[in-house]
């Protein structure tokens, strides 16, 4: 039996003399770097960034929408309310940014496990954020919270696009 110079790389037949396709997030990250010498790829990455954002904002506000419901009409306790706002603010994000923000094909399950490891970490990103600019930067806690905001959002961005979804 003669080796025909014939590979199979995850399930594809690849022969000897083809390039070998470049894993998901590295194609992304080479799009995202052309897209920023490219004004059409640019204003297309800036609108999905505000498209992301926007999503963002109206999950905080469903977020809160629950929290306030829960506390004022159900008078469940605050911290209860909360965790149910941030859940409920959570799925919404995932499922907008899913549909439309990212235009995502990945299976639900795989882009939904990554999407919640992401925001996990994201959260944990948020109290770090928090704590310097409380603990060492001495900033009043609004403050602190807008600027931590900003740097989760893009951190949760990048992520997004070139991970998870």
């Amino acid at each position: 039996h003669e080796p025909s110079g014939d590979a199979t790389l995850m399930g594809q037949a690849v022969r000897n003399d083809q390039a070998l396709p470049e894993p998901p997030p590295l194609g992304r990250l080479r799009g995202f770097i052309a897209a920023l010498g490219d004004q059409d790829g640019m204003l297309r990455l800036l609108r999905q960034f505000f498209s992301f954002a926007g999503v963002g904002l109206c999950g905080t506000a469903l977020h809160y929408a629950v929290l306030i419901a829960l506390v004022n009409l159900a008078r469940l306790d605050p911290l209860v309310g909360s965790a149910a706002g941030a859940v409920a603010g959570a799925l919404f994000n995932y499922r907008m940014n899913y549909t439309f923000t990212f235009k995502s094909r990945q299976k639900h399950r795989v882009a939904m496990t990554r999407f919640f490891i992401l925001v996990t970490i994201g959260l944990f990103l948020n109290i770090a954020f928090m704590a310097i600019g409380l603990e060492i930067l001495h900033l009043h806690y609004l403050l602190a919270q807008a600027v931590a905001t900003v740097l989760v959002l893009f951190w949760n961005f990048g992520w997004s696009r070139f991970w998870a979804f």
